[in-house]
């Protein structure tokens, strides 16, 4: 068995360590982050309703609700932002289920839209503020 340069190795695990620590250092980084990562699991959900894929439709749908409620769960209820953070996640979760339950190919649309809308709202930013500076879209961080 071929082993790489060990070298390369330390500095793969220093990227993956400073990367962390960025996310870490500022919630609305990981929050994009998790926010891509149900966008994909709703592109997969669109593949699996256009072919008829139930099994793999409730696979993908489940994995966006568990993001989706660790994310309802960190809101900051204290403020407004937070409480309309919070709702809109149960939002999301409950349409998540009706898409699952109904082969609403219509509600993943809107509901995919609404995240592309999180992640540029996000992007956009942490494009113009410090990246120590939280931008505060609800979360407790």
């Amino acid at each position: 068995m071929r082993r790489g340069n060990i070298f390369m190795d330390m500095d793969a695990s220093l990227s993956a360590y400073q990367q962390s620590q960025v996310l870490s250092d500022n919630p609305d980084y990981l929050g994009r982050e998790l926010y891509r990562a149900v966008y994909r699991d709703l592109l997969s959900m669109k593949s699996a309703l256009e072919q008829q894929k139930w099994d793999q439709l409730v696979n993908q749908g489940t994995h966006a609700q568990w993001i989706i409620s660790a994310l309802h769960d960190v809101a900051d209820t204290s403020t407004r932002a937070g409480q309309d953070f919070k709702t809109l996640h149960r939002g999301l979760w409950e349409y998540l289920n009706d898409i699952m339950r109904r082969h609403d190919s219509k509600t993943l649309e809107e509901v995919t839209q609404v995240v592309v809308d999180l992640i540029h709202q996000l992007d956009q930013r942490l494009s113009v503020s410090d990246n120590r500076q939280v931008a505060g879209l609800g979360w407790s961080g």
